[in-house]
């Protein structure tokens, strides 16, 4: 939610295009992140026998933010 707001802050003055490109980078670096491939792992990767938003484990998202 931070990310997005600055995100979101920080585009009010730039054209399209380098909103785009902004946004690209971003998203290309989070996907090479550590915790995004966690996440897939346990969210995505693993069946879960509950339904759809089951008791699926906490793939270490912080729970409190400031």
């Amino acid at each position: 939610m931070k990310l997005a707001l600055k995100m979101i802050r920080e585009s009010a003055n730039m054209a399209y295009g380098e909103t785009l490109k902004m946004e690209l980078n971003v998203a290309l670096n989070k996907v090479g992140d550590a915790d995004f491939q966690l996440g897939v792992q346990e969210i995505l990767m693993k069946p879960s026998r509950t339904s759809r938003f089951g008791n699926r484990p906490n793939p270490g998202f912080k729970k409190d933010v400031s």
